[in-house]
């Protein structure tokens, strides 16, 4: 792609962009890797425990101080800071948080909650100036990657690229394909030939990455992130009486579901694989879980991680499948997925959210003789006006192909028909899954460097909903299981519908 071809991008100039992106507008590409920070000279240092240990209650604080290359103090601030602490013999582990003072130093902050010595891994996955590059080229480019468009009649057959924003780069002409994507927008190039019009589209799916022109020194940078990047390790001793009154805590699902949104420390912990949120207790047993999905609907939408939720689920309910699909993975991932279990009354269903996404199947309608996926909008106004409801809303992972402007832009086209779907059933539960951590392999169209966007955006689209919805908090999760997968695996993937159930079985 030319690089000086731009989007029409008017609609970022008039959004209110968030202020880490407003503070690294004017950051300058990379051109000496030895200004970036450099693991061997910066310093961690545990700040004041007295006899050299922490009480069991007590704040570990530590301060980290970056240096480059050259040994100078890195003056800025803006690096993704994730912490991690554990006690390998209690198999406990619990997520920290870090203070970024914007000078390079941070404060990071973790409770004790056991004794024991204690390890702590501190990662940086995205320096700023990695994290300033995605910013730059979602403004710029509106997406990192293309989809493909296919038009067809008869034998004949063209494709297009296609995109969120309808100005594409190629194209003189775009088709509307707002109908096709459940109201939400999207567009496609006009197919060349005069023998295909808009209406014969057949098809929408990935095609390929955006080729960007980058210096060496950039693509050095991104690639140096292949793996969850451990910048530090500190040992930490706590000792004292562990608290054993969890009991005193409220049970979930009589917690305001405005505490949710809230929570500012760790907001759980793991001990032995099994998650404890560290605001209420998750008082219910499987047997509990059964019984209250009695006489209900289970609704995920979402991605390749709610229908994990969804495959799990099928095995902890013993659900007869609805659908048997025949085809290969890319013809059937996105197709509806339904179980019923006939003993409770129990029916469950996965949608995938529309495009964005990897694969979407589409259904032509016979009215209009055109396609037409679902948008998560659509699938809240197909709650009716009686029955016990759960319904799960996340949008994320498939987003990280562009700037978050879009995510925020379908999440405020879910809240009109979220008022609408809570005003019609006073039995509907809904829960927002958040934004969780995936790192293996450098990726620029699918990493996590967009969670916590993500979830600034999520908080600020639903906030006029935090009384009445729950957000599942899965980043701190992840952390604390030190499960860094595209796709968790168990035990957190059980504990994540634990934590559910957990505030919605009342």
């Amino acid at each position: 792609m030319n690089m000086e071809t731009r989007f029409d991008n008017r609609i970022i100039a008039n959004e209110a962009l968030l202020p880490y992106e407003i503070m690294t507008l004017n950051d300058k590409p990379v051109k000496d890797m030895r200004e970036l920070p450099d693991i061997k000279r910066s310093e961690v240092t545990v700040i004041g425990p007295k006899g050299g240990f922490y009480k069991v209650g007590e704040d570990i604080q530590i301060k980290l101080q970056l240096y480059n290359g050259y040994g100078r103090k890195v003056k800025r601030g803006g690096d993704d800071i994730r912490i991690r602490m554990f006690e390998e013999s209690k198999q406990m582990g619990i997520a920290g948080r870090a203070k970024d003072f914007n000078n390079g130093s941070y404060i990071i902050t973790i409770p004790t909650l056991w004794n024991g010595t204690n390890t702590v891994l501190i990662y940086i996955p995205y320096y700023r100036e990695e994290r300033y590059k995605f910013l730059k080229w979602g403004r710029q480019l509106n997406a990192l990657f293309y989809y493909q468009g296919s038009y067809q009649k008869g034998d004949f057959k063209q494709s297009t690229l296609c995109s969120s924003r309808p100005n594409i780069p190629g194209y003189h002409v775009t088709c509307n394909m707002t109908f096709e994507n459940g109201y939400d927008e999207w567009y496609c190039g006009a197919p060349p030939s005069t023998n295909l019009t808009c209406k014969d589209i057949v098809e929408i799916q990935d095609y390929h990455l955006i080729d960007l022109a980058i210096r060496k020194t950039e693509g050095y940078l991104m690639r140096s992130g292949d793996t969850f990047r451990v910048f530090a390790e500190v040992k930490v001793v706590a000792k004292g009486t562990e608290n054993n009154e969890r009991h005193l805590l409220p049970v979930c699902h009589r917690l305001p579901k405005s505490k949710t949104w809230d929570m500012s420390l760790p907001t759980g912990y793991v001990s032995k694989g099994k998650y404890f949120p560290t605001y209420c207790q998750i008082n219910r047993t499987d047997a509990d879980i059964k019984n209250c999905l009695k006489n209900t609907t289970l609704i995920l939408t979402g991605d390749s991680t709610t229908k994990s939720w969804f495959k799990r689920m099928v095995e902890f309910t013993e659900c007869n499948l609805t659908y048997h699909y025949v085809g290969t993975h890319v013809q059937i991932w996105a197709k509806l997925q339904e179980c019923i279990a006939k003993n409770m009354n129990f029916k469950m269903q996965w949608y995938s959210h529309n495009l964005p996404v990897s694969i979407l199947n589409f259904e032509k309608l016979p009215k209009e003789g055109r396609l037409r996926g679902k948008s998560v909008g659509e699938m809240l106004d197909d709650i009716p006006t009686e029955g016990k409801h759960i319904f799960v809303i996340h949008l994320y992972a498939h987003f990280a192909r562009h700037h978050y402007y879009v995510l925020r832009e379908r999440l405020r086209k879910i809240t009109v028909a979220l008022r609408r779907a809570m005003r019609r059933n006073k039995n509907l539960f809904v829960a927002v899954k958040g934004p969780g951590m995936y790192i293996k392999k450098w990726h620029p169209a699918l990493n996590d460097y967009i969670g916590p966007f993500a979830e600034t955006v999520t908080m600020e689209v639903f906030s006029e909903f935090r009384e009445r919805v729950v957000y599942l908090d899965i980043w701190d999760m992840n952390m604390a299981y030190d499960d860094i997968n595209l796709h968790p695996v168990e035990p957190m993937k059980w504990n994540m519908l634990r934590l559910l159930f957990g505030y919605a079985c009342s």
